[in-house]
């Protein structure tokens, strides 16, 4: 899925990706940018603003995605067009569908993430997470 591979290319936080727009993807230079975005009331953590430079096969993915979508402001919207903030939800489901929970989570329900697409091991950080160890085994300051 295009999301998870732009979250493992950039490294971005959870609501950097939700309110992440076209105009901050630079795909001559081949930078994302992340800024804040007044008139939608979104700030990046710590007001860290700043461009994050993107692999070419990411720069690929992303000029193959603005042409099946001209017309949105999101990189990844819901089909209305408004932000998706429901990522997390995406990936629990898909790993639960896929068969990859580890059965051993449990809710506050007492529910089990071998029945419920919940498992805490799927979460959209690890993305984050698994870019800096990148960077980190290549020597790349982050």
């Amino acid at each position: 899925m295009e999301l998870f591979q732009f979250l493992l290319c950039t490294g971005v936080r959870e609501q950097e990706a939700t309110f992440a727009t076209w105009p901050d993807v630079n795909f001559h230079n081949k930078k994302f940018k992340v800024s804040e975005k007044f008139d939608l009331g979104f700030t990046p953590k710590d007001k860290e603003e700043g461009s994050i430079p993107i692999p070419d096969s990411m720069v690929a993915l992303l000029q193959g995605r603005r042409l099946r979508y001209p017309n949105t402001r999101f990189i990844f919207p819901l089909p209305d067009g408004k932000p998706d903030g429901h990522m997390l939800r995406t990936l629990q489901q898909l790993a639960y569908r896929a068969g990859l929970n580890c059965g051993c989570c449990y809710n506050k329900s007492g529910r089990c993430c071998k029945d419920k697409a919940m498992c805490h091991h799927w979460g959209l950080h690890r993305f984050r997470k698994t870019f800096a160890t990148m960077h980190h085994e290549a020597g790349v300051n982050t």
